[in-house]
């Protein structure tokens, strides 16, 4: 057993210390050849509990931003006074030797981690982090929005942002990322800035994260979010249109899988999803199996099957593909195989110059991507 800590450090704000503590435990972790995964116990000493309480939904994200899904049982203990504000103190088993051989495509264990990570290609991530949070913060405050809910859970929320001066607009719809397991929609709606001075309504959705919930019980959820919005489009002032979607990383997947729903099935039209840009996403779950997420996500190789997008049949909407030219050959390889699986012509997959797996969503905001997107969901294309 490895006994990591205690660690700590300092900021005014407590998120963000929780945050700095976290990644120096993350480096530790890394430091003795273990990951999030190997972790066994984890105790939050602070001389404020109740700023660090772990069911809390904003510390919850703080840590997930980290962390992901993974999170052994975390104790939160009394500090003595003048202890630091949060120390915190973890214990990890040590790993075994990964298995030999190929698991998929040519890539054995460590390198299929590696290409599957896109934290671990863009190491200075944190900074990122923080500029998505502050101008999605600064994004909502310039804009007027409704924090609305599509269903019963926490996380079944969407901000609704409206164009001025259109009456009846129609709406474009944005899935964040964060691997099923982190992130929210107030890291993301500023990416929606050109579509909104297009004008085009905007709804950023939220939705469950695993393991709080299974993959495929995200996927109902994203349903449910569309179908909801439909159906309420003339009361929320929306035109009855088909909407045009737009889902990054994780959520490139969600959006993928509703794209290919049979919305008939709900009666609903065919072509409620019309246009769709999908951003760095994973559409072919197999490789996912493989690796230490595997249980987090719930996934063997049947559910992958069931749940990958390569793996259903192409739906009519107009598709627009991107990956950036600085992601891993695995990440532009499932970008590949939904092009092929669903037909979609050439001039609609773009690999971004530049670009790495988090910063092409800053391109789908503002640049040349933006306007393809945006060509791609003219009227006059559906």
């Amino acid at each position: 057993m490895i006994q990591l800590g205690p660690l700590s450090a300092v900021h005014d704000h407590p998120m963000e210390q929780l945050r700095q503590t976290l990644d120096q435990l993350r480096l530790a972790l890394i430091g003795a050849g273990c990951g999030p995964h190997h972790m066994t116990g984890m105790v939050w000493a602070t001389t404020e509990p109740a700023l660090f309480d772990p069911a809390d939904l904003t510390v919850d994200l703080a840590y997930r931003e980290v962390f992901a899904g993974f999170r052994p049982p975390i104790t939160v203990e009394w500090a003595a006074p003048g202890s630091p504000r949060l120390s915190i103190r973890a214990e990890a088993q040590r790993p075994a030797p990964p298995p030999a051989g190929a698991l998929w495509r040519g890539y054995d264990l460590p390198n299929l981690i590696r290409e599957y990570s896109p934290r671990v290609q863009v190491p200075a991530v944190a900074p990122i982090f923080t500029r998505c949070r502050e101008e999605g913060a600064a994004f909502l405050s310039a804009h007027t929005h409704r924090e609305i809910a599509y269903g019963a859970g926490p996380r079944e929320r969407l901000d609704l942002l409206r164009p001025t001066g259109i009456a009846e607009p129609r709406l474009h719809v944005f899935i964040h990322g964060g691997y099923w397991q982190a992130m929210d929609k107030g890291n993301h709606v500023q990416f929606t800035r050109a579509f909104l001075e297009a004008g085009y309504a905007v709804a950023a959705l939220n939705y469950s994260l695993v393991p709080d919930k299974p993959l495929d019980g995200l996927v109902e959820e994203i349903r449910a979010a569309l179908a909801f919005l439909w159906r309420q489009a003339p009361a929320l002032g929306l035109a009855q249109l088909p909407f045009d979607l737009a889902g990054h990383s994780a959520g490139g997947h969600l959006g993928a899988m509703a794209v290919a729903t049979d919305w008939t099935a709900q009666g609903l039209p065919p072509d409620l999803v019309g246009t769709a840009t999908l951003l760095s996403g994973l559409y072919e779950l197999e490789p996912l199996t493989h690796l230490p997420m595997a249980a987090l996500l719930g996934l063997d190789r049947v559910r992958a099957h069931h749940l990958s997008p390569t793996h259903l049949p192409a739906p009519a909407t107009r598709i627009l593909l991107a990956v950036g030219e600085l992601e891993s050959d695995e990440f532009k390889h499932q970008t590949a195989l939904l092009g092929e699986a669903w037909h979609i012509p050439a001039e609609r997959r773009q690999i971004v110059p530049g670009r790495n797996h988090f910063t092409i969503v800053d391109e789908f905001a503002e640049g040349p991507l933006a306007l393809a997107a945006l060509a791609n969901a003219a009227p006059s294309v559906i």
